[in-house]
């Protein structure tokens, strides 16, 4: 008898750690409900990573992760395409480009949600590019508007300022030559060597490197005429620049960034994709006046955010 009392204390302990076991496997942790949704965003330091920072570390439960290695926009789609992602960024002119010879995009390939613009800055020489004329004589060339680059060489900068230079560039039939580069450095080379006439870069409406980095003594932004944006189409529309520097603002073909998914049916997915778009839309707000989100949300309302140009992922349709 004295030795079941002294074992009393421990049975206690022992039914105690037992009843908090059982408690542990009746209650699931926040974020195991739902398997991780990787999202495509590009390079850790572009604005489509800094853009995806801010919202989910305020909704762990969602088990949002964001890949920093793809490249941006095609690389985007070629890894949702294969598989490595479930879910990307990109300009929706990539979406309109890349369905051409890639079928599955229309079959499995859905958008989510709507988010910022980008706008199609073209860079030209403000003192123009001195040309041979004939045998004897040379002339200045000036490259005010978008319409002077009919027939010239152009560089784009990665593969989104591509996509679009080359999207214009047809519908417009321009007849444009585009060239590739892999930096900004390579493309204001290019287009003081005289190798170019232009060079187009896609961004943010402000791009903190053109301000701090373009010389506006030799630089200038090339206008695109309204009726030209017009013509263009969707997902197209116009924007202006906001660099003072290169003296009144020039009008520019914009673009808005979706955040386009794989069209998964099963129930889970289903459920996690669509509290992800109701929670950035319950928490637009609160994203935007979150110290250290990226301005790009600023840009993005409760209207916009629906407003997508591709098919609107929308499981059970």
């Amino acid at each position: 008898m004295r030795r079941f009392a002294l074992l009393l204390p421990f049975l206690f302990l022992f039914s105690g750690l037992c009843s908090v076991l059982r408690a542990g496997e009746n209650t699931q942790s926040p974020q195991s409900g739902y398997d991780p949704i990787i999202i495509g965003t590009g390079l850790k330091t572009a604005v489509y990573s800094q853009m995806m920072q801010t919202p989910f570390k305020m909704a762990p439960e969602l088990m949002v992760e964001y890949n920093g290695v793809t490249t941006g926009g095609i690389d985007n789609m070629m890894a949702l395409l294969h598989r490595q992602i479930d879910a990307g960024l990109m300009q929706a002119d990539v979406i309109e480009y890349m369905k051409r010879t890639e079928p599955m995009i229309t079959k499995k390939i859905r958008s989510l949600v709507a988010l910022h613009t980008n706008n199609i800055l073209i860079f030209a020489l403000r003192g123009g590019l001195s040309v041979e004329k004939n045998f004897l004589q040379r002339q200045t060339i000036y490259v005010r508007n978008l319409r002077d680059l009919a027939g010239r060489p152009v560089a784009a900068f990665n593969d989104n300022a591509s996509v679009t230079a080359r999207v214009i560039n047809e519908r417009l039939g321009l007849n444009m030559k585009i060239y590739e580069v892999t930096s900004k450095e390579e493309g204001f080379r290019k287009l003081r060597e005289g190798n170019v006439y232009a060079f187009f870069v896609t961004g943010g409406k402000y791009i903190p490197w053109v301000e701090q980095e373009v010389d506006a003594n030799t630089i200038t932004l090339a206008n695109t005429n309204p009726e030209d944006i017009q013509k263009l189409g969707q997902p197209y529309s116009s924007g202006k620049s906001a660099y003072r520097k290169f003296g009144v603002p020039v009008n520019v073909v914009a673009v808005r960034n979706e955040l386009v998914c794989w069209d998964f049916t099963s129930k889970k997915r289903s459920e996690q994709l669509l509290e992800i778009r109701n929670f950035l839309k319950r928490n637009l707000t609160t994203i935007q006046e979150t110290r250290g989100s990226s301005p790009s949300w600023q840009e993005v309302d409760q209207k916009t955010i629906d407003e997508v140009s591709w098919q609107k992922y929308q499981p059970g349709r």
